[in-house]
């Protein structure tokens, strides 16, 4: 336990202790700070780490989507989004993934929609099993997927990361391009509340009173 106090730091741990204890239906509260992704720096070195012997591919059959979905804890379901997910697998068994949206992404907990343009792009959710760290994967399956949306979307690539989480920031330093700004989230029932950070951020509002069916827009340049 304090060992994972550590490496992901005690305010991150302390928030999800208090996750697990609220309900996600009563009460959310985030903070996370948007990073774009610098394709270049990440495909320079895509090929110079990582285990010889981790296979990565799309994850294109509903067999291998519903094995993402397990590990990642994250279905599409009927968002109104375009998605896709990588797979990374290693000694027969699935060892890590990442997913990509287009068009957009919905923090439901937060009563928040990521409005993107056609050629952006926002990385989530990307995990690897415990068994399998410290041996390359992320940085693979991560690497694969940036490749994949250059070749095929273009244009800009995003994600955000809980600043109090120590060790996700680390681990990521290396693919960051620049700041695009950071944001403060509050939900409670059907009540959001969001606080923009940085110029390159714009929400449609900063109270939605009924988030569920308006959620508040925020959208990236």
């Amino acid at each position: 336990m304090l060992q994972k106090i550590r490496e992901t730091g005690l305010l991150y741990s302390a928030g999800i202790a208090i996750n697990r204890v609220v309900p996600d239906w009563l009460f959310r509260f985030r903070i996370f700070t948007v990073y774009q992704i610098a394709p270049k720096r990440i495909l320079q070195t895509a090929d110079a780490s990582g285990d010889d012997l981790v296979h990565v591919s799309l994850a294109e059959t509903d067999a291998d989507i519903a094995t993402v979905s397990a590990l990642t804890y994250f279905s599409p379901g009927d968002m109104e989004a375009d998605f896709q997910s990588a797979q990374a697998i290693l000694d027969g068994q699935l060892a890590g993934a990442v997913w990509a949206a287009q068009r957009g992404f919905d923090e439901t907990d937060l009563g928040l929609r990521i409005e993107l343009s056609p050629d952006q792009s926002w990385l989530f959710a990307a995990l690897v099993d415990k068994q399998f760290r410290r041996r390359g994967v992320y940085s693979r399956v991560f690497s694969f997927m940036v490749k994949h949306l250059q070749e095929n979307v273009g244009g800009q690539q995003f994600l955000s990361i809980n600043p109090t989480n120590v060790a996700s920031v680390k681990a990521h330093d290396k693919y960051f391009d620049s700041v695009v700004g950071s944001v403060i989230a509050l939900r409670t029932f059907g009540l959001a509340f969001c606080l923009c950070r940085g110029n390159r951020l714009k929400s449609s509002s900063w109270i939605s009173t009924s988030c569920k069916s308006k959620p508040i827009i925020i959208r990236l340049s």
